[in-house]
């Protein structure tokens, strides 16, 4: 992507006029975010820690193992209009039950609860089911 401008009007903090240029490339070196409603991606989160990716069986693709008290993934995400959202959640367990929490973290570091989904225990590591609920979302931008 390119942009040009060869306007009078811009000016620099120092008030100098901007000048005239053309085709700037524009390289955009954000991260990406899903914008809610969205369908996201075990394997896609920004950043984790304490777990790992294996192959899952469950749809192709990869999922989140080896999970522990405190492990967490984070998925930015952009919510335009503020809203109940459905979740499912596609989970297995061999031998015991757990929660996920389910938080909103904002830029100033403010992290609100959304939910806490018990995981039932499904007979194997790769024996899936689904476990659904709502969420109320404020709009705005979040680590999820």
């Amino acid at each position: 992507m390119s942009v040009r401008y060869s306007g009078t009007k811009n000016c620099s903090s120092d008030r100098k006029a901007l000048e005239v240029f053309s085709a700037l490339e524009i390289v955009n070196n954000l991260s990406s975010r899903a914008l809610l409603p969205a369908i996201i991606q075990a394997e896609n989160y920004d950043f984790q820690e304490g777990m790992g990716l294996e192959e899952s069986t469950d749809f192709g693709g990869l999922n989140l193992g080896f999970t522990d008290i405190a492990d967490y993934a984070d998925y930015r995400v952009f919510v335009l209009t503020a809203g109940d959202f459905e979740m499912s959640l596609r989970v297995a367990g061999q031998d015991q039950s757990g929660r996920i929490g389910i938080y909103t973290v904002d830029d100033n570091h403010k992290e609100t609860e959304l939910a806490l989904v018990s995981t039932p225990v499904t007979g194997g590591w790769q024996t899936w089911q689904t476990v659904s609920g709502k969420v109320t979302i404020p709009a705005g931008i979040f680590t999820l």
